[in-house]
This record gives structure tokens, C-alpha cells and sequence, in this order.
């Protein structure tokens, strides 16, 4: 009876000692809940666009007066209206002609603040080309060609440019070729200033500096 129970309690601390090891139960992690996506960058305010006003080719009514000006010294010089368009930007009023393949004009009117940020800009712009009176405002010519040493195709360039009070005019013409075809720039200049006159856009006189004499 002793050898039994001797026997069992063997087994008892057998079976204790070298007992399988339970393995722990899986630690259970919740999924976390998803995060929101995040919100789009938008822009706070939209950049602003540039205010270009293309007036179309037949400019019925212009509200500045500086584009019924251009229109009209345009059809003083034969640009036809399906021939050019005047565009706005800012206080710069720009006419595009083109008289011919290879053959055009162009004018600006730009306002500027005052008459000395007017004759300012007129300095740097001349860059040193002689002054003459036009219609009693200061102005320059010049002229240039691409390719000088080409009869045939010059690419030339002509320009005529006056300052008036706290305006700045640009008359420029192009052709490709050793004929003219574009009108000249005093002739283009003498418009404008035909069309300003009539429309009350400038002076009868331009302002004056002891530096320049127009008489």
C-alpha cells in the first residue's frame, strides 16, 4: 500500500515538474478607428488674373477715351478694322495693325501718374536720340534693321515717340522686307494726336522744361 501511494505521488510530481507549458492567450488588440483624411489645401483667395481687356476688332464704344482715340487714328491710317484690335491692360492702351504679311504698326498710349513720371520715363526710353518738337510735346525717332546687310529683307524697324503732360505715345512700325508697306511713324503719331485733340484727350500744349526748347 505504501509502494502505491509512493508510487502516485511520484507520478503526482512527476507529471508537475515536467508538465506541458500552457501557452498564454493571444493578447486581443482592437483595430484602431481610421483617421479622417485630410482636408485639401485650398487656396484662401484665387491669384488674381491679369486684366487684360481685348476690345474686339470693330470697337463700337469705347469707355476710355485713350482706345476711341486708337481707333480712330487707325482708320486715319488705312487699318481696317478686321486689320487690328486694341487691348487694355492696366493704364497702357495698346493698337496692333497689321497692314500686310510682314508689314505692321503698332501704338501705346500709357498714362502715368503726373507729367514728371511721364518725362522721366521719356528720358530712359530715348536713350540719348536727339529731342525734337512734335505739336508742341517733347520727342525722338529712330530706326533700325535686324539685318542691316540685307537689301532684301532689312527686317526694319521705325519709332516715333512723344511725351505729353502724364502722357507717354509709342508709334512703331515693321517691314520685313526693303519696301515699306507700314505707314510712317510721324504719320501714325500726327493721327493720334488729330484723335486726342478732337476727343479732348490732351493738352493743346505740352508742359515745358528749360532743359528742352519747343516752341
Amino acid at each position: 500500500m505504501k509502494k502505491k501511494l509512493t508510487l502516485i505521488l511520484l507520478l503526482i510530481v512527476t507529471a508537475a515538474c515536467t508538465g506541458s507549458v500552457v501557452a498564454p492567450e493571444p493578447a486581443v488588440i482592437a483595430n484602431p478607428a481610421p483617421s479622417p483624411l485630410p482636408t485639401p489645401l485650398l487656396p484662401s483667395t484665387p491669384l488674381p488674373v491679369e486684366a487684360v481687356t481685348i476690345i474686339s476688332t470693330v470697337v463700337a464704344a469705347p469707355t476710355d477715351k485713350e482706345a476711341l482715340v486708337l481707333e480712330q487714328a487707325a482708320q486715319a491710317v488705312r487699318c481696317f478694322p478686321d486689320q487690328y484690335e486694341i487691348a487694355i491692360e492696366d493704364a497702357i492702351y495698346h493698337l496692333v495693325c497689321v497692314v500686310a504679311a510682314g508689314h505692321s504698326v503698332d501704338v501705346q498710349i500709357q498714362r502715368l501718374p503726373g507729367s514728371v513720371e511721364a518725362r522721366a520715363l521719356f528720358d530712359v526710353m530715348r536713350e540719348g536720340n536727339p529731342v525734337h518738337c512734335f505739336s508742341g510735346a517733347l520727342a525722338y525717332e529712330w530706326q533700325f534693321d535686324e539685318r542691316p546687310d540685307d537689301s532684301a529683307l532689312p527686317m526694319r524697324h521705325q519709332g516715333h515717340a512723344w511725351q505729353i503732360e502724364s502722357w507717354l505715345i509709342v508709334a512703331h512700325t515693321f517691314d520685313d522686307t526693303g519696301y515699306t508697306l507700314a505707314p510712317k511713324p510721324l504719320l501714325v503719331s500726327e493721327a493720334v494726336y488729330q484723335a486726342a485733340t478732337m476727343n479732348g484727350l490732351f493738352p493743346v500744349q505740352a508742359s515745358r522744361e528749360p532743359a528742352y526748347s519747343c516752341p
